[in-house]
């Protein structure tokens, strides 16, 4: 028996973490339960996620993390990504608590992917609310613009903090690739965004920027036609829920092409 024993980061980190542990244990006969899922039961459907459910499980682990003891329990293993170590360690433990986020199974989320489409599909949308942003002409191209700062300008120490020509230049060289117009959806996390730059992108100023939650922003990213943004599980996890093609900026001066734009089959880098 797998339990996870501590969730890592936030919401798009923990939802990876969950698909990666949950399809190989599906895959290979393992008993596996998450009780943290118990927090998102008022966002997600979590259909066929049901025995991961339990009050009862949700509070005791975060009892534990809360105290800070599981962090000190010997029986904590750290996930590194080594399936064939994972397995040993399943066969060889009666019980096993595992928590981190180096586990990988790609081959078994991209198999499962239907499954958690289900399972993660929001529970109160209103897809009227949606609409403005997401109907296009036939002409058009929905961009998913994720322009990330805040905690972007410590983490890998800034490497992937861009200033708003960065993004410009980007969406710019998209529609030259593309050969469509282009509408915009803009989603950040910078409260001080200088709008105005962001209008000149589409030539009929159909540019429109969400002030949703996380839920919802990732709904409307997995309905775009395409992603761009910084390496991050924010837009990896609509790409992969909404099998929509995303483009890392990996680099302030990234010369791409339209082969560059890949669907996440899980992976998170």
């Amino acid at each position: 028996m797998l339990f996870l024993s501590r969730p890592y980061g936030q919401r798009s980190n923990q939802l990876f973490q969950h698909i990666h542990l949950d399809s190989y244990c599906r895959e290979n006969g393992l008993s596996y339960k998450n009780y943290f899922l118990y927090s998102m039961k008022n966002d997600y459907l979590l259909q066929g996620a049901e025995t991961h459910l339990s009050k009862f499980g949700y509070v005791f682990f975060k009892l534990l993390n809360d105290l800070r003891i599981g962090k000190y329990l010997s029986y904590k293993f750290h996930l590194g990504g080594n399936n064939a170590e994972f397995r040993k360690k399943i066969d060889h433990n009666w019980i096993l608590y595992a928590s981190d986020f180096g586990f990988r199974s790609i081959e078994t989320t991209k198999k499962d992917r239907a499954l958690y489409q289900k399972m993660f599909t929001p529970k109160h949308i209103d897809v009227e609310k949606f609409t403005p942003f997401l109907n296009r002409k036939e002409d058009q191209i929905i961009l998913g613009l994720h322009v990330r700062r805040g905690d972007y300008k410590t983490w890998y120490d800034g490497k992937y903090f861009y200033d708003d020509e960065v993004y410009g230049s980007v969406v710019v060289k998209f529609g030259s690739l593309v050969q469509k117009k282009l509408k915009i959806i803009v989603f950040t996390n910078d409260d001080e965004l200088d709008t105005k730059r962001y209008l000149s992108l589409s030539e009929e100023k159909q540019v429109f920027f969400s002030k949703f939650n996380a839920v919802e922003d990732h709904y409307m990213m997995s309905k775009c036609d395409f992603l761009i943004g910084p390496p991050s599980t924010f837009t990896a996890w609509a790409s992969y829920m909404g099998e929509v093609p995303l483009m890392y900026i990996e680099s302030p001066d990234r010369n791409f092409t339209i082969e560059d734009f890949k669907i996440c089959d899980g992976e998170t880098n």
